[in-house]
């Protein structure tokens, strides 16, 4: 399916999840769920509007996440709260102490 789709191969045309139909049956969600390539991605994504917009707060993280709508990167950021907590965490205590 992932093949089929180009979604790891970004050089070639990207096909919309959306408009893969399965048949018989088949349950394609489990091979269109996001690569740990694009996991990798999304998290420095989200290191880079960190910074971007000097979060000190992981609530507003994920409150401006959920608010510009950017699911999958809200999606990554909630299952990896120790990473992102921590990392705006050592953001905010770094700047106490300066």
């Amino acid at each position: 399916v992932r093949y089929f789709a180009h979604l790891d191969n970004p050089e070639k045309i990207q096909y919309r999840k959306e408009d893969i139909k399965a048949h018989c049956g088949a349950e394609i969600e489990h091979h269109l769920s996001i690569s740990s390539n694009e996991k990798a991605i999304m998290k420095r994504e989200i290191q880079s509007l960190i910074r971007e917009k000097d979060f000190i707060e992981y609530a507003d993280l994920l409150d401006y996440l959920l608010d510009a709508q950017l699911y999958e990167l809200l999606d990554v950021a909630n299952s990896h709260t120790l990473l992102f907590g921590k990392y705006i965490a050592s953001r905010k205590y770094k700047r106490q102490g300066a």
